[in-house]
């Protein structure tokens, strides 16, 4: 089952997959579409084999956010989680994903995309950096906290509030 949210909604809906006893079965049962081995056969072939699992390549998670918990002044994408699994890595997944929501943020009028990226994570800092992003105004270490074990990062690092 998989959640989808978007406009203040959620909604979900069920994702299934039928087995070729199933297609079958239903076949059979169903007095709108006739019974013949050959489409039963044509359904055991197109349907996935049971013991086939489906598997989550990449994901993100964001969400709508002000950009500052004590003085907020703008709307943000704010991305909580990007994560490729290991063996999909540097086939534009990653960058995929960053592209929608680069576009999502844009639709809704959002300021910038913001994430926080821990320093040691150079694979990350790096990935964001070649699609990009760069160390945001904001950041601790652009603050003058230096020893902050993290970087806010975002699509466009030198904007500025209006107001500061």
């Amino acid at each position: 089952m998989t959640t989808e949210s978007g406009g203040g909604e959620e909604s979900t809906r069920d994702v299934t997959t039928t087995t070729a006893s199933e297609s079958s079965e239903s076949s059979e049962s169903s007095p709108s579409s006739p019974a013949s081995s050959s489409s039963a056969a044509a359904a055991a072939a197109a349907a996935p084999s049971p013991s086939t699992e489906a598997t989550i390549e990449a994901f993100a998670a964001y969400r709508f956010e002000w950009d500052d918990d004590d003085e907020p002044e703008h709307p943000v994408l704010y991305l909580y989680e990007l994560q490729v699994d290991a063996a999909c890595q540097g086939q534009g997944l990653g960058r995929h994903l960053m592209s929608m929501l680069v576009a999502i943020a844009n639709k809704w009028s959002m300021w910038k995309v913001l994430l926080t990226v821990f320093k040691t994570n150079t694979k990350a800092v790096a990935f964001y950096k070649s699609i990009g992003f760069g160390i945001d105004v904001n950041s601790p270490s652009r603050c003058g906290f230096k020893k902050e074990m993290h970087e806010l990062m975002s699509n466009k690092p030198n904007l500025r509030s209006l107001f500061s």
